[in-house]
């Protein structure tokens, strides 16, 4: 099992790309020389091969040629949760996710606490599972089970997944932090000026992503890590794409040690053009429209009838399963392997979307009669992370609070709400009693209230405590969903 410090090892190794001194570690991990030699010894033991290559002068890197060869597996029991309420959380993902049994011998010298803070840990998985009367927690001597209706393990899944996602999945911010090497804002500007110049708009939705597909282009440009592509089609260099892509990078290579490859311009004006409905014919395609498309209908038939989430009307990530399964065949066909900087990111603090994402990997594998890698896993769990975070943005309900103003608990009770279910609700009114025609006129989606009440309106009104506990949360979110 690796420490959390020795998994940071790796995402600094993988995150620079070179060599990186046994100073330089130890001054980023706050520990010895010699504390860094003894964690590259049992992170090589624990993957049974040389991750990580040692050299006396340069230090250390990651073995580039394992890294082909081999995916660097990450458990969901190696992200370590640090706290009471993440231990209990991750507990209850492990067992929805892997649906095994858990050994909590092994989970207690995993993350390093005592039997008695272990069995703090499952009181508030109990909690946890209150509002859920079917779901219970089943312990044979030190093996952890979870047992229960599949409906109420899926509400539960879907209760935790809006905990996970928090209204905040894919953002600038977290993905700048991916590339050490590179100021991923200024890039971004960069790309913005020359999208104007062509009068050519790119929604806001899709710039996280495109931003995470050009700093990753950088880095290969950076490394030398050149990408070969087969084919140059003529119509695709004679798009506005193809110009916005040269005419971008070309800035970018005037500021940054890189050496522009046409490989990488196509690539870029793919991604640009699949946003476009007028581009397909310059993407070349392996099979048919159709089939990719009940493909793509599969695998929403498959995330409605297994987690109980329904996608159908996403129009956006209809679209966007069918570009990116298109570019999946293209790079599979021409063997092309694509890095993604964000797949730990997504392993350790996204494990349910993931979970999803593999379950697609998997139907895909069927039906294309081809492997798919943890980085292409990664791919698609940021499409369906990116539109499960802007479903729950898109449908904000109004809401009026109804909470009397007692030595200032109002502005704490609706603080609590505010900052909890600020991608859910929007607040149009605080109300210190409640009049039902004043209710009426404002006409709300919903009514979270500390008050019992009684009336005849058909709103949807839920009762909280004073305290916004975390069962009052799972009222709301059961509301919401």
């Amino acid at each position: 099992m690796l420490t959390k410090r020795q998994e940071k090892i790796i995402d600094y190794l993988e995150k620079d790309g070179s060599w990186l001194t046994g100073k330089e570690l130890a001054y980023l991990m706050s520990v010895s020389d010699r504390t860094i030699r003894s964690d590259v010894g049992k992170i090589n033991d624990f993957y049974g091969f040389n991750l990580i290559q040692s050299n006396r002068r340069e230090g250390y890197r990651l073995s580039k040629g394992e890294m082909t060869a081999k995916t660097i597996e990450t458990p969901l029991s190696m992200a370590i949760p640090q706290t009471a309420n993440e231990r209990a959380l991750f507990l209850l993902k492990h067992l929805l996710v892997s649906k095994k049994e858990i050994n909590l011998i092994s989970f207690q010298q995993q993350v390093f606490i005592s039997e008695s803070t272990l069995e703090n840990d499952l009181k508030k998985v109990r909690q946890f599972l209150l509002d859920y009367p079917s779901l219970k927690l089943l312990r044979s001597k030190n093996i952890l089970s979870l047992k229960g209706i599949e409906d109420e393990k899926r509400h539960l899944y879907k209760t935790l997944l809006s905990k996970e996602t928090k209204g905040n999945f894919l953002n600038l911010t977290t993905i700048s932090t991916l590339f050490s090497k590179l100021d991923l804002m200024t890039i971004k500007s960069k790309f913005d000026g020359v999208c104007r110049h062509y009068h050519y708009r790119v929604r806001e939705i899709d710039i996280p992503m495109m931003m995470l597909h050009i700093g990753i282009g950088i880095e290969r440009m950076l490394n030398r890590n050149f990408v070969s592509l087969p084919y140059h089609d003529a119509e695709l260099q004679n798009s506005v794409e193809y110009q916005i892509a040269e005419n971008f990078y070309k800035q970018i290579s005037q500021s940054l040690p890189i050496e522009l490859k046409k490989e990488e311009i196509v690539l870029l004006a793919i991604l640009l053009g699949n946003r476009n409905a007028n581009f397909s014919k310059l993407n070349v395609a392996y099979t048919d429209d159709q089939s990719i498309k009940s493909l793509v209908t599969e695998i929403l038939t498959v995330l409605a009838s297994q987690y109980d989430i329904n996608f159908y009307k996403d129009e956006h990530l209809k679209s966007g399963l069918e570009r990116h399964l298109r570019g999946l065949i293209n790079r599979q066909k021409n063997q092309l392997a694509v890095q993604n900087p964000y797949r730990q990111e997504l392993k350790r603090h996204y494990p349910l979307i993931f979970d999803m994402a593999v379950r697609l990997g998997e139907i895909i594998e069927e039906k294309m009669h081809f492997t798919i890698c943890e980085n292409e896993i990664a791919f698609l769990a940021i499409h369906l992370g990116a539109s499960y975070d802007t479903s729950r943005n898109d449908s904000k309900y109004r809401t009026v609070i109804i909470h009397p103003d007692e030595k200032g608990s109002n502005s704490q009770f609706v603080a609590k709400l505010e900052s909890r279910f600020k991608g859910d609700i929007a607040l149009i009114a605080h109300l210190s009693y409640f009049e039902e025609s004043l209710v009426q006129d404002l006409n709300p989606d919903l009514i979270l209230t500390s008050l019992p009440l009684s009336h005849s309106l058909n709103i949807l009104t839920v009762q909280l405590t004073l305290f916004v506990t975390h069962s009052d949360e799972s009222l709301v979110i059961d509301a919401l969903t």
